[in-house]
């Protein structure tokens, strides 16, 4: 049994703990390895959490950082619990970082990226310099990948992540630079500008432009604006769109409409833009997503099924935006003139889902409901 060095003091564990409130009994009372005991209940993920979340809290009592130690990874099985490491999240807990962090060493654990994907969401130092470890050894790419994503969130991985823009393999240029995204540095916006001229991989200049309106969105919006509004690679434009993700910048904002308003030809261009736009706070991108309804259902609905066709899907971007504004929204697009069968058809579904009423006229190629 885990637990059963922790037994064997004065206090009488159970052999099962099977509820929360008999978590919290024991914790009142004091009896942490009683509590502990929740942590090998197999078949109530939602109770390991729970527990975890609390015994995490009790950072100097050694017998609750003894279980959870024993909990995240078992060796014995070469498994890592997603359960109580989600618990953990950003709990900043070096100790229990460094338990998780032994599961990447373990080949026979499975999927070691999504271990390295938790050790990061736990926000601990030592997590960082583990990951930082495994992203610069030789290893497993999926691994190595994930590690360097995970580098994400610590405020300390700037010259490990910087270090891997250097790597010759263009996948983990790209991961760190998308790592990098987000902050502000005028150095990253002097690294970001370098790998925008010199990098021959256009993933990685790609995710450059992250990087570069991360560390300075105003003075490098007209740039990649450009590259969105005029570039011929669609991979750049999408990295484009990426780059003003959730921007409440009014340049940004005006610059994606334009996108979608200027006949773009590539699903995954008008995607990143839509979800750009859905994810900025700025009441003028939920304005935006309205106003677009219409006009991309007549310029890119045309003689297919809207539901069949990718990065159409305006309507649901904006309903799940501000969906207090869908009705009014889908009413006015469907009196856009010369919308196709098809258009009509798929705004009528709308309508009606969102307790209208409309009719959705046959198309070809249909069925007859």
């Amino acid at each position: 049994m885990l637990f059963l060095t922790m037994l064997l003091g004065c206090e009488v564990a159970p052999r099962f703990v099977h509820e929360a409130s008999e978590v919290d009994a024991y914790l009142v009372r004091g009896a942490i390895a009683s509590a502990c005991v929740a942590l090998d209940n197999r078949q109530d993920d939602s109770l390991r959490t729970y527990t975890t979340q609390e015994l995490v809290k009790l950072t100097t009592n050694p017998t609750a950082s003894r279980c959870l130690c024993a909990a995240v990874y078992r060796p014995e099985e070469h498994r890592m619990d997603p359960a109580v490491m989600k618990g953990l999240v950003r709990s900043q807990r070096d100790d229990l970082a460094l338990c998780a962090a032994k599961a990447l060493e373990d080949a026979e654990v499975p999927d070691r990226p999504a271990v390295a994907t938790a050790i990061g969401n736990l926000d601990a130092p030592k997590g960082y310099e583990a990951l930082g470890a495994i992203a610069a050894a030789d290893g497993p790419m999926d691994l190595r990948l994930a590690a360097t994503r995970a580098l994400r969130l610590g405020t300390g991985t700037k010259s490990t992540l910087m270090g891997i823009l250097d790597h010759e393999d263009p996948a983990l240029r790209t991961a760190a630079a998308e790592a990098l995204t987000g902050r502000r540095d005028d150095e990253i916006a002097t690294r970001a500008k370098r790998l925008l001229d010199e990098d021959p991989s256009v993933e990685v200049r790609a995710a450059a432009l992250g990087m570069l309106v991360g560390a300075d969105e105003r003075g490098s919006q007209r740039a990649v604006c450009k590259v969105l509004m005029e570039d011929t690679d669609a991979t750049m434009r999408a990295g484009a769109a990426r780059a003003f993700h959730g921007s409440r910048e009014r340049g940004a904002i005006d610059c994606l409409k334009r996108r979608l308003l200027d006949d773009e030809q590539d699903p995954a261009v008008r995607t990143a833009a839509m979800d750009a736009l859905g994810a900025s706070p700025d009441d003028r991108a939920a304005k935006t997503l309205c106003e677009l309804i219409g006009p991309m259902m007549k310029l890119y609905v045309k003689d297919s099924i809207a539901e069949a066709t990718p990065g159409v899907d305006i309507a649901k971007h904006q309903n799940d935006r501000d969906h207090e504004q869908s009705y009014a929204c889908v009413e006015a697009a469907l009196r856009t003139p010369g919308l196709s069968c098809y258009a009509k058809n798929h705004l009528g579904k709308w309508m009606n889902d969102l307790g209208g009423k409309a009719s959705r006229p046959w198309c070809p190629g249909m069925e007859r409901r």
